[in-house]
């Protein structure tokens, strides 16, 4: 292989913040070659300078990692991932762009994100806490606190059409919930409540289509609505909804 080559990694789930992020630092730099991983499914594809390549072709290029909250432990099946990849040595990326930091509710947990972080050579956070935790608890050689990447979106991306006439309300599928559970039950209320108030309908929004599934939360609430006629379910796909 020849050329500029990048090891592009990240949260590939269909997620439309993360594709976006992703996206933009793919068009922003058309010189380089993005090697993306071949289990990888992504809008991304569709761009000229990304190819999919196996994980052991990958990893022999630098690592550049785009993401948002890339960095928490907030299960016990993310813990064991964590504490493995730290036994094994496993390298996170050379550059991060983009992230955040979540609360890390006990010493063990902030000890092996610490250890994570500090094997990359820059990172860029996308707020002053976040900056402020890795300076006082990291030793990379350069952090560098930018405004989220999505702010850079550019205006031709963006539709002109506008929906004044209706709520916008973003659901989120969490692991575990049946179709029946309270959260739903409370977001197909309050469409419903906006819908009596306005006579305006409202568009349920499924951010991230891949694994989270936030479709199953869309199509949950609108079964419980009784208005479920006035509103409509936008998904991600490629980016263009």
């Amino acid at each position: 292989m020849q050329g500029n080559y990048l090891y592009l990694s990240g949260y590939f789930d269909r997620n439309f913040g993360d594709d976006m992020m992703m996206k933009l630092v793919v068009r922003s730099l058309p010189e380089i070659s993005f090697l993306v991983e071949d289990t990888a499914d992504t809008p991304l594809l569709a761009e000229p300078n990304i190819m999919q390549k196996s994980h052991e072709v990958c990893c022999r290029f630098t690592q550049l990692v785009v993401t948002g909250s890339g960095f928490m432990i907030n299960s016990r099946a993310v813990f064991k991932t964590e504490l493995l990849c730290f036994l094994k040595g496993r390298h996170p990326g050379d550059y991060c762009l983009g992230c955040n930091m979540e609360p890390l509710d006990n010493p063990i947990k902030r000890f092996l994100i610490r250890q994570k972080l500090n094997k990359f050579k820059l990172i860029t956070c996308r707020d002053q806490v976040s900056y402020r935790w890795l300076l006082q608890n990291t030793s990379m050689p350069e952090i560098h606190y930018l405004p989220d990447i999505l702010f850079s979106l550019p205006d031709e991306w963006l539709s002109g059409a506008k929906t004044p006439d209706k709520l916008g309300i973003s659901m989120m599928h969490r692991a575990g919930d049946r179709d029946d559970c309270a959260y739903y039950h409370a977001m197909a209320e309050i469409a419903d409540e906006w819908i009596k108030r306005t006579g305006k309908g409202v568009i349920l929004m499924a951010f991230d289509t891949g694994k989270e599934d936030d479709l199953f939360a869309c199509r949950a609430v609108k079964a419980q609505m009784q208005f479920h006629d006035q509103a409509e379910i936008v998904a991600h796909t490629d980016g263009t909804e």
